[in-house]
Parts: structure tokens; sequence; C-alpha cells
């Protein structure tokens, strides 16, 4: 079972500020469980003081690692010794690698030729070579903001804590920004439906999220405020969802639609109407139907409007209030 993988969860402490904790923990039980929950630093620095305050709360094992250079981040040999032990050792399945220094891109590119799972986090700073190395990577800071309104900090004792870290570690903003922009994700969605579709155009849903995480390992959909990947999807022009047996299939679009793609359209988009909101505004499925087919305009089917076009598709009621649903 995927959720029985165990990991071993490492964290950097003077690279990570601990408001992260609560994310990091819980995106942790979203892969499978943290056999090895372990944490570095400095303990003997007062700035680690609001690191202290967590460690019991989480169940982390501090290891100490002494300041021997000033400046020098004294924490990245003894985590890259224990990772190795604990690979050699053959305990866990993956790794989750909570830093923001690419000092660890090598380490992460070594336990993934032993086939193990690297899973990489950190702040929007981190350096791509390591971003890279990993399998997936999950942005804390730009996380952090969507967490605060959804999640109750206060459950695990973390809400308030202001870091005395003395590291390199940037407080998050709101102005907090996704690493790969959102136009680049959606240039790469086209160009995997065009590049690996099966006949007729269509692939599903789940092997397009897998090839588009395999190009950036810090997709997230939301870090771009999209609460499913299919909703995401669904907002790009000239991408459309269909629904076959029990998969979404996804496909590009011609903007010069057939009629029978419409009626199709029209078709799926009150299908996903909630059963208390069946009714769809005439005005409000236009606009649908104009973000998904730029240059769709009934009088190009024969139509003087878009009422007198539903009519003629099968399985669909009109009201007398502009309104249209599904015919029960």
């Amino acid at each position: 079972m995927e959720n029985d993988r165990r990991f071993a969860l490492l964290i950097d402490a003077d690279n990570i500020s601990p408001k992260y904790i609560d994310i990091i923990l819980t995106e942790t039980v979203n892969y499978g469980i943290a056999s090895v929950r372990r944490i570095y630093g400095d303990w003997t620095n007062n700035s680690k003081q609001s690191w202290k305050d967590c460690l019991l709360r989480n169940s982390l094992t501090p290891v100490q690692q002494y300041s021997y250079t000033t400046g020098k981040n004294s924490s990245d040999s003894a985590m890259i010794i224990d990772a190795m032990d604990i690979l050699y050792g053959n305990h866990v399945d993956g790794f989750i690698i909570a830093t923001s220094d690419s000092d660890f891109t090598t380490l992460a590119r070594r336990l993934r030729e032993d086939g193990k799972m690297v899973i990489g986090m950190g702040e929007s700073k981190t350096p791509m070579a390591f971003i890279k190395a990993c399998e997936q990577f999950k942005t804390l800071d730009v996380l952090y903001e969507s967490y605060k309104g959804e999640h109750d900090l206060e459950e695990t004792g973390t809400a308030g804590i202001k870091s005395q870290d003395n590291v390199k570690v940037r407080e998050s903003t709101p102005e907090a920004k996704p690493i790969t922009s959102l136009k680049v994700i959606q240039k790469a969605v086209k160009e995997i439906i065009e590049e690996q579709s099966e006949e007729g155009g269509w692939m599903q849903l789940s092997r397009l999220s897998t090839s588009l995480q395999k190009r950036y390992p810090d997709f997230d959909c939301r870090v771009y405020k999209f609460s499913k990947f299919s909703k995401m999807v669904e907002s790009f022009p000239e991408i459309q969802l269909l629904r076959k047996g029990n998969d979404w299939m996804v496909g590009t679009q011609d903007t010069s639609a057939s009629l029978e793609t419409i009626q199709q359209a029209v078709s799926d988009i009150l299908a996903k109407q909630p059963a208390d909101h069946e009714w769809v505004g005439l005005g409000e499925l236009g606009s649908t139907l104009k973000k998904r087919y730029p240059d769709f305009e009934c009088k190009a089917y024969g139509f003087s409007q878009l009422s007198k076009m539903l009519k003629t598709f099968p399985g669909i009621e009109l009201s007398g209030k502009s309104e249209v649903r599904k015919r029960k």
C-alpha cells in the first residue's frame, strides 16, 4: 500500500523555520509513515530556542551538530552521514529532506540512484539544482499562506512562534510566488497532451499529472490557488475535460468546434452541476462555452440565439427564466 511506505524525515534547522512544521508533517503523511524523524542543528545556540519549543510536541529527534566554523552550515555533514547510514540499512522506502540549501543536491541524486523516493521541502528561494534532484518538491513559503487559512496551526502549538534563528531563512510573505509560473505550467500541459494523447486527442488526467510532475518536481496545484488538479486544467483555455467511465480524460480543443462537440460540451457542463443548483443561466453557459471555444458564435452554426441552439439538443430542458438543465 502506498500509505504504508516508510520515510526518513530529515530537517535542516539551519535553513528551515519552525513555522513550517505543520506543513512538513501534514505533507509527509500524504506519502506514508515517517518512521525516522530527525532534525539537525547546534542546540547549544540560543537562536534555536524556537525549534526547541516544538521538538517534543512533534516527536522530532534533535541531532546535535556543533558549529566549528563561523558562517558555515554545520548540519550538512551530519544529515548526509545519517542519510547514507539509513540508506545502507535499507529501513525506509524514501527520504523527505527539508532544506533550502543546494548542498544536499548530490545527496538527493545518490538516494534516487538507489531507487529511493526523495521529496524535497524548502522555500521558493531554493536553488533549482536541488529541486530538480528531487522526485517532488514542496514550496513551503507559498503553501504556508494557504495553510494559514485552511488549518488551525494552534493544534501543534507552532502558531505565533517568531523565528529567532540567525540563519539563511526568509520570513514568509503573502508575496511568495510559485517557483514555476502558471503560464509555464499551462504551456507544458498543452505540450504534454499534444505529445502523449492517444487517437482522438485524449489522455487520462492522472497520466497528465504524472508527466507534469516529472517535468516540474515543484508542481503542486495548491500553490496556484486550485484545490484540485482537474479544476486547474479546466480553467485553461483550449483544454477540456471529459468523463469516461471512472476516469477523467483531458484533451486540447479545436476553437472551430463542430456542433456535436458543442453539444457534448453543454452536456458535460450541465452534468457537473450540483443537485441543489442544477439550473444554469444561459448567460453563464454561453460564457463557459466562449471560454472553452474562443471562436464560438451561435450564428456560425445557423442559430440566431443560444436558446434556439439548445432546443435542438436532446436531453436539454429550458425554463422560462433563461435557464437550462439536463432533462430528468
